[in-house]
């Protein structure tokens, strides 16, 4: 039993369309993945701004 050209055509369609549904499923992934590490780097890079000048931003000291 031979597949028509037809059904060869439809088998095409089928594979590019879940082709492109992964794609943009690993697109979206990837998003998400470089936000939430750009909010850790900021978190990271807060926390090592208070770990290198902890004396700094704590109080103020005023003189009249």
């Amino acid at each position: 039993m031979g597949i028509s050209s037809f059904q060869t055509e439809n088998l095409q369609s089928l594979q590019s369309t879940l082709s492109i549904a992964a794609i943009d499923m690993a697109i979206g992934q990837d998003a998400q993945s470089m936000t939430a590490m750009v909010e850790d780097m900021e978190q990271i890079s807060k926390a090592l701004e208070r770990s290198v000048t902890p004396h700094k931003g704590g109080s103020i000291d005023i003189k009249l």
